[in-house]
């Protein structure tokens, strides 16, 4: 058997709006299922029901400050996540972070478990442990970080092979890091293909509300069959630029 390695130097870690890739050495996602012993009298082993999804990820790294607005160290962050109830946004790209199918682990969640650890022979460091509020998806980077000044179409992904559909919809996870221009607009949409647009035309499976600010996070789902084939539209309004990156999770 041919074994393949990889080293998370490639790796990448998207927060919110954020990469923070610079700021850790380590980046650990969990997918755990919710399990309830069912247990009954005259068994002799334990048994087991599976409940609901459960997960959470692990962030450590290297702390430092720098004074002001915007968000740009893990002080400045951190303090934000603290201060807010906002739902948020976060894609870990395991194998590389360069590459259309590279894979990824995406989450939604909100309060986070933050500390710095302090030691007198070491640098400052700090970890952030949080929850996943509604599982951990595995998916890939159907558009890695990249920056883009004009209306762009993606090629088709195959990210199925031979089974040809699933039918529990899917997830889209989007990072935009920055969005310049004259009142810049960016419109993202998902399309899916049986045969990569042969016979089967492209047809739009997710659209992502317009997007208009400097920077922004959210994710979109779409229940239903999701085909074979995947790629991304992204639009630009004339003169805009946009650096961003896309994680796509079948469910």
């Amino acid at each position: 058997m041919t074994t393949v390695s990889s080293a998370g130097w490639n790796s990448a870690v998207y927060a919110d709006q954020y990469d923070i890739t610079s700021w850790l050495d380590t980046a650990d996602a969990s997918l755990e299922m919710g399990l309830e012993d069912v247990s009954t009298l005259g068994v002799a082993a334990k048994q087991y029901a599976a409940t609901i999804a459960d997960g959470g990820a692990s962030l450590s790294g290297l702390w430092w400050n720098t004074a002001g607005a915007p968000v740009d160290s893990p002080q400045e962050y951190l303090a934000a996540v603290l201060g807010s109830t906002a739902s948020r946004y976060l894609t870990i790209a395991l194998e590389g972070a360069d590459t259309v199918g590279d894979r990824s682990r995406s989450l939604k969640w909100q309060r986070a478990t933050i500390k710095p650890t302090i030691k007198a022979s070491n640098v400052l460091r700090f970890s952030i442990d949080v929850k996943a509020d509604g599982g951990i998806d595995l998916g890939y980077l159907i558009r890695p970080k990249v920056t883009e000044n004009a209306t762009t179409t993606g090629t088709g992904h195959d990210d199925l092979g031979a089974p040809g559909s699933t039918t529990n919809g899917a997830r889209l996870y989007v990072h935009v890091f920055s969005l310049t221009g004259t009142s810049p607009t960016q419109d993202i949409t998902i399309e899916h293909s049986a045969d990569n647009g042969g016979v089967d035309p492209w047809a739009a499976l997710i659209t992502v509300p317009q997007i208009s600010t400097a920077s922004a996070a959210t994710m979109v789902a779409v229940t239903g069959t999701v085909k074979r084939y995947i790629r991304y539209v992204n639009t630009l309004k004339a003169g805009a630029t946009s650096i961003y990156a896309l994680s796509f999770c079948r469910q």
